[in-house]
């Protein structure tokens, strides 16, 4: 027993020093793990949508739907196939969390059945840095001629300014249906009345008895 302790003490030193590389370790993983989950909280994530305005006038949207700061973003917009000069670049130092910046299409061209005629995607290719300076990238390809098709299908394109008239057109149109079925019940009701007048007709008069 004496000669164990007598080898714990000269190799004491030894075990502390492990001891402390293994605490050291588990501390720097710790860091590590914790500053993944910091950083993926406050991660920002750009989107390019196309947005409607009214009729057939639309206009670009970039998005930032992350948890953070978007910082030194570049967005490179153009349109496929590139018949002419139709690419714009736009450059701006920061885009907060849940905030937007709204664009006019390359050429000053907004009308989306003009732009579906000629060309068939809109190409927007973001760059960006989070806050730890980590540099991010994504293209997003916009398909013009589906987007027109499936808009114009279900009646998207209308401007909030036109929701009042929209509302206007839905109460008519629903007034008609009412006329329509309370004409259709008006009928009915004659017809039955007519049966009914009909039926008392047909019923035999009894002679009055002497």
């Amino acid at each position: 027993m004496q000669n164990f302790f007598s080898i714990l003490n000269s190799y004491s030193n030894l075990i502390l020093a492990i001891i402390t590389f293994a605490y050291v370790i588990l501390t720097w993983r710790m860091v590590v793990e914790m500053r993944k989950a910091r950083e993926a909280e406050s991660e920002p994530q750009l989107v390019a949508t196309l947005i409607p305005l009214g009729g057939m006038i639309i206009k670009l949207r970039i998005s930032n739907v992350g948890g953070g700061p978007a910082l030194d973003i570049k967005a490179v917009i153009s349109l496929e196939p590139n018949k002419e000069d139709n690419t714009a670049t736009w450059m701006h130092p920061a885009l907060l969390s849940n905030n937007h910046e709204d664009f006019r299409l390359p050429g000053d061209n907004n009308y989306l059945d003009k732009l579906a005629s000629n060309f068939d995607k809109l190409v927007v290719d973001l760059e960006w840095h989070n806050s730890f300076n980590k540099f991010r990238e994504k293209t997003f390809k916009l398909d013009l001629k589906r987007l027109h098709e499936g808009w114009t299908n279900v009646k998207f394109l209308v401007h909030p300014d036109d929701v009042s008239g929209q509302l206007g057109k839905i109460k008519d149109e629903l007034s008609h249906i009412k006329d329509y079925f309370q004409k259709q019940e008006n009928r009915q009701i004659i017809r039955e009345l007519e049966e009914e007048a009909k039926k008392e007709k047909r019923k035999p008069v009894k002679k009055k008895k002497k």
